[in-house]
């Protein structure tokens, strides 16, 4: 088994994949005919008597299925490596045994030295005893004001979430300079009542104040850095897709090369990746190929397969980032565009949105510029509600083309210098 894991590793199959391709491996082997039953023969004789076999890609894939075919496929393609390293574990019984041994030995001195440590440490905590009582005291009361807070917050959560909320509003605010507006939006209606029964409340616990504040800091930053973004997911997405790719035309490439020549077998591979890699060789294989030829259009097929799989993947994440950020503008430049023609018109308020989306695009200039600027063409017709708005979509289009630089870094390789190839971390 040890022989199997190695083999697999040095392929980068690991971990769920390798636990979960094996099993359905040696199940299928253990129905099978006896000559490759590992129980029979002996996982070294059932590998051999496999790849003597010369399966095919197809073939393997319908004696092993899905779970089990890259697993398969490497396993009968090194069946001497899986020997080999097989034998490099020979003999470590032996050493097993002795590990066990010192282990119980080790074990006992250390009951030994457990026993003398409970001496020592019942002789310390008599001459310690008054100090610590009066902290175990203390620590007795706080934790009893613990279970109360706890208790509090599972009885007004409504409250506490209100709260938590009006911390993070607050904030904005303050960050967008509307903290007058923002708080005229926040203490009204039923929000008014919320606040006054929970300040009547954080009067008789003060505690909970704390609690809550550090509770809505715990949840914000606890989303900010699970966060994954467009362009790591991208970047995820293309080194599993391409390891997928290259692993499988290994294995075409590796079978053709270990064919006889002249056999069936040999023109069906052929046939094969000719059919499914032809597009990306300068010259097709041919009966007559050698195996420097043979590596060399693995190469080139590995090489077209990143190419071609970053530019999928990096167009189709680009493609959702843009298609996000349009959504999240869309309804702002409409509702900006609404507030603008109850005050002037509705022509104004389509030629003030045309020349914000311009400026705004442009990226160089901050909110307050880009509204000053509009003001002095327009005058005042965009007051606090809508600067809200224009501050809510500067910030959504510096997202947009952070994200979209990200993106470019994470695939930077496929751009001559841009870096190395093999990229998307």
């Amino acid at each position: 088994m040890v022989g199997t894991i190695e083999t697999l590793g040095e392929k980068g199959i690991k971990d769920e994949i390798a636990g979960t391709g094996l099993k359905k491996f040696f199940l299928t082997l253990q129905t099978g005919s006896d000559s490759t039953n590992p129980k029979v023969v002996g996982l070294t004789t059932a590998l051999e008597n496999l790849s003597k076999q010369q399966l095919t890609a197809a073939e393997i894939k319908a004696k092993f299925g899905e779970e089990g075919y890259n697993v398969a496929s490497v396993l009968i393609n090194e069946a001497e490596k899986v020997k080999y390293y097989t034998n490099a574990v020979t003999g470590t019984t032996v050493a097993i045994e002795q590990a066990i041994t010192k282990s119980q030995t080790a074990a006992a001195r250390r009951a030994q030295a457990k026993n003398e440590l409970t001496e020592i440490g019942i002789e310390l905590i008599d001459t310690l005893n008054p100090a610590i009582m009066g902290d175990m005291n203390l620590t007795t009361s706080w934790t009893k004001k613990l279970v109360t807070l706890l208790s509090w917050m599972n009885k007004n959560r409504t409250e506490v979430a209100l709260c938590t909320s009006a911390i993070a509003i607050y904030t904005v605010a303050v960050n967008a300079s509307v903290l007058a507006d923002k708080a005229k939006n926040l203490w009204t209606g039923k929000v008014i009542v919320s606040v006054q029964k929970l300040y009547l409340l954080l009067r008789s616990n003060p505690w909970t104040a704390l609690a809550t504040v550090i509770l809505a800091a715990s949840v914000s930053l606890y989303k900010y850095a699970t966060r994954t973004s467009e362009a790591e997911k991208a970047s995820r997405q293309f080194r599993k897709e391409l390891t997928q790719e290259q692993l499988e035309a290994g294995f075409l490439f590796d079978a053709l090369k270990k064919a006889n020549e002249g056999t069936d077998t040999r023109r069906k591979l052929i046939q094969t990746i000719n059919e499914k890699y032809g597009q990306f060789l300068t010259n097709q294989l041919t009966e007559k190929s050698n195996w420097e030829e043979i590596d060399a259009a693995l190469k080139q097929v590995n090489s077209s397969l990143e190419t071609q799989i970053a530019m999928k993947i990096k167009t189709n994440a680009g493609s959702s980032i843009t298609e996000s950020y349009i959504d999240d503008v869309a309804d702002k430049y409409e509702s900006m565009r609404k507030i603008i023609a109850k005050r002037s018109s509705e022509d104004i308020a389509n030629l003030y949105v045309s020349d914000l989306k311009a400026l705004i695009q442009s990226g160089t200039k901050k909110a307050g510029d880009i509204y000053t600027e509009l003001k002095g063409q327009y005058g005042n017709v965009l007051q606090y509600d809508g600067y809200k708005i224009l501050l809510e979509i500067k910030k959504k289009t510096y997202e947009y083309h952070k994200e979209m630089a990200e993106l470019d870094q994470k695939f930077a390789f496929m751009n001559p210098g841009g870096g190395g190839g093999g990229g998307g971390g």
